[in-house]
């Protein structure tokens, strides 16, 4: 189930990529390659903002008080991830695939192979390293049901 969240997660994130840096492409009337990998970036950050808020809280779960630090790892992953995006964008932009196209059209296409390229590596970063079940124990545990169980030692708070 938590792979599904996080493909409707990344459809909705994806929308804000996408939607963000075809507003930056046609406000800007970008042609240039290069620039483009630079909104490729501003629209990314915008889509970062909202995929932690969803992955944290509905795809894996996380429970506990977001930190700065956890923010700054979920954030340092997300840059690997845009690495590769940016760079699969700029490999398919300069391979020549679509040349007789628009740039649009071939600016988005370099964008879906590069969306592909990245979400495999944001999956397992982000399972494994930001929101990891073993700081997080009572995710991977199933609920308790029926009635409670008193510890041996009797219970309570007190020492």
């Amino acid at each position: 189930m938590r792979i599904i969240r996080f493909g409707l997660v990344g459809g909705f994130n994806t929308l804000v990529d996408y939607g963000i840096l075809n507003l930056l492409v046609w406000v800007f009337a970008i042609q240039s390659t290069a620039v483009l990998a630079v909104a490729n970036a501003g629209a990314f950050f915008a889509a970062n903002l909202n995929s932690y808020f969803w992955n944290k809280r509905w795809t894996f779960k996380d429970s506990r008080h977001g930190t700065v630090g956890q923010y700054a790892l979920f954030l340092g992953v997300s840059l690997v991830g845009l690495l590769v995006n940016s760079g699969l964008i700029y490999g398919v932009m300069q391979s020549g695939i679509l040349a007789d196209r628009e740039f649009i059209l071939r600016a988005n296409f370099a964008k879906a192979v590069a969306t592909a390229g990245s979400m495999a590596w944001n999956y397992v970063a982000y399972h494994y390293l930001v929101f990891s079940s073993r700081e997080n124990p009572h995710e991977s545990r199933p609920c308790q049901e029926g009635p409670a169980v008193e510890s041996p030692s009797g219970g309570g708070d007190s020492p």
